[in-house]
């Protein structure tokens, strides 16, 4: 059965970060890798994107555009309502009926997939990729789930420090990001 792997998340920006996570988890037994941005996150509701839809597709295409194992996706920009995950595997699931998905997520989200709505009814079909950070030694398996430990520690950064970094105009901010989303970025930011 083909395994694609399902990267979503607010990406605004896109950093260097994230593109070490999404090539380490091909190396992972997935066959592509669907990068979708958020519209609303069901985490983040006080804190919506600062980028528009279409600057951070631009980012994404940017980056992962000319490498095939990768498929941009904007379904959950196209929604007007909060993405839930559930409900994007339901419409993935209708688009690759005979596809094993994996999630690819950071451990913080990993301890809190309890809380997601309907995890019980959705995750059991779904792989899970974690990445945990070299300080998390032994990780523990809270949940019945199948789930893969990633041990690579992406560079330590976050979108919301680095849109600090535009605001200010702190040269250090191109060490996070990659060169061809430099630009998109100052026109998106820098303000």
């Amino acid at each position: 059965m083909k395994r694609i792997g399902l990267f979503g998340g607010s990406l605004d920006p896109v950093h260097l970060g994230h593109e070490q996570m999404a090539h380490e988890v091909l190396k992972c037994g997935i066959d592509s890798l669907i990068i979708m941005p958020c519209k609303v996150s069901p985490h983040k509701l006080d804190n919506q994107p600062k980028a528009s839809d279409s600057h951070r597709m631009k980012m994404l295409q940017a980056v992962f555009g000319d490498d095939p194992r990768f498929v941009l996706s904007d379904y959950e920009l196209k929604l007007s309502e909060v993405s839930y995950t559930w409900k994007t595997l339901e419409y993935l699931n209708s688009l690759y009926p005979d596809v094993r998905f994996a999630l690819v997520i950071g451990y913080d989200q990993y301890l809190k997939l309890s809380h997601w709505v309907n995890f019980n009814q959705w995750s059991q079909p779904v792989d899970f990729f974690v990445f945990k950070r070299k300080v998390e030694t032994s990780v523990p398996c809270i949940l019945d789930i199948n789930v893969e430990f990633v041990d690579f520690e992406p560079m330590a950064i976050s979108s919301t420090k680095i849109r600090e970094m535009f605001q200010s105009k702190d040269p250090n901010v191109s060490e996070f990001v990659s060169k061809s989303v430099l630009e998109v970025c100052k026109k998106t930011y820098c303000h």
